[in-house]
């Protein structure tokens, strides 16, 4: 795998081809299995069921996923898998130095990647994502790996960086398939307008997406 750096954005990195061979299509499976927990556009996860109704958020179609669900499709599926490459991370030599360049002096020894909950999103026709921050402050990683079942039927949905100081400093990273963004949770980021015709759910763009921290090994 062959990492990019997203330019004037530290610790940003991006690579193409993450997911290899039959895990592939066991992804594509799964999601359509559970087409049913996105369509009452509600947050499902441990602590219940919950509307979506944020003004900022129209991607309504989001399912959680934590490793100790034993009754999710999801971590009976393809869980472990995903969890697993994404921990895996902290092995990269790129990841390492876009950690330590981030936080100089940081010591890596001893330390693993520990990635907990994982959330899917589905963008369908006229969804996306205004810019944000994700919890959890300078010391978390987000993860974001990019998806469509099958082949891309969509446009849009590009993942977008801004520099919340320096309107004129911003990054686009254009949609495909089995790309994974990696960026500090302190970066502010959106996902762009969906353009989609029908509304049939496995034409959707999906982002697989978690967030880990260093903890000791």
């Amino acid at each position: 795998m062959v990492w990019q750096k997203i330019d004037r954005f530290p610790g940003s990195l991006m690579a193409d081809g993450f997911i290899h061979g039959s895990a592939r299509d066991q992804i594509d499976v799964t999601l359509l299995a559970l087409a049913s927990h996105f369509e009452a556009g509600r947050i499902l996860g441990a602590d219940g069921e919950v509307e979506v109704d944020q003004p900022f958020l129209k991607s309504n179609r989001v399912f959680r996923s934590r490793p100790d669900d034993s009754a999710s499709a999801f971590e009976n599926e393809i869980g472990p898998l995903i969890r697993a490459e994404f921990e895996g991370l902290f092995r990269d030599p790129e990841v390492r130095a876009s950690l330590v360049a981030l936080h100089p002096g940081l010591e890596l020894r001893g330390k693993r990647l520990q990635v907990g909950e994982i959330q899917i999103s589905a963008y369908g026709h006229g969804d996306y994502y205004v810019a944000h921050f994700d919890a959890g402050g300078t010391s978390r990683i987000t993860i974001n790996l990019l998806w469509c079942i099958g082949e891309q039927s969509f446009s849009g949905g590009s993942l977008k960086f801004h520099d919340p100081v320096d309107e004129a400093r911003e990054a686009e990273i254009e949609f495909r398939k089995n790309r994974l963004v990696v960026f500090p949770c302190h970066t502010l980021h959106q996902v762009s307008r969906v353009e989609l015709e029908g509304g049939r759910y496995e034409n959707k763009r999906f982002s697989i997406q978690a967030w880990s921290e260093l903890v000791d090994e």
